[in-house]
């Protein structure tokens, strides 16, 4: 992350960066995680009235 700290114009833009890579972190892990993930073996769900059950995060945006 020092590549971040050095080369940016301003604070906004180094904002953006951080926000930028963390993203791109989160993303890639999940992807890897995936594509990982054992056929045959169920993946994970949250239980019903959860506030991590994709609804919740989904459902202000429709």
């Amino acid at each position: 992350m020092r590549w971040l700290l050095v080369y940016h114009d301003s604070w906004l833009t180094f904002w953006a960066g951080l926000l930028g890579a963390i993203l791109l972190r989160g993303v890639l892990s999940a992807a890897l995680v995936g594509l990982a993930w054992p056929a045959r073996v169920p993946r994970p769900t949250a239980p019903p009235g959860s506030p991590f059950t994709p609804s919740r995060f989904c459902g202000p945006v429709r």
